[in-house]
């Protein structure tokens, strides 16, 4: 449903997009976050270095502010998907923890 909820507000043209990027900051080299009209966060991605690895790590928030999906792939092999177990994968959890103001997350 999440997902399906994201195509349809990026065919309606209802996203706003922001970018950031936190040199220095290992675990969170770059983030782009992707709002709803009314503000909330749809979609959050991160990419960083865990555990010695390259990753972009995907959330997507429900309309009730609840992680419902969650993808990370290693960027050194492919773009293969990695178990979502991996350590920090889950953070943030809540929509609310993922705004594009959040402090980042250098070290998970």
């Amino acid at each position: 449903a999440a997902r399906a909820r994201l195509e349809a507000l990026r065919e309606a043209g209802s996203l706003r997009r922001e970018v950031r990027s936190f040199p220095g900051c290992a675990g969170e080299a770059r983030r782009v976050v992707e709002l709803d009209a009314a503000g909330r966060v749809v979609r959050y991605v991160r990419e960083g270095t865990i555990a010695g690895r390259r990753v972009r790590i995907e959330h997507l928030f429900g309309e009730d502010g609840a992680l419902a999906v969650l993808e990370v792939r290693d960027l050194d092999r492919s773009d293969a998907r990695i178990d979502g177990a991996f350590p920090g994968a889950s953070i943030p959890r809540r929509e609310s923890d993922a705004r594009p103001d959040a402090p980042p997350r250098c070290g998970e």
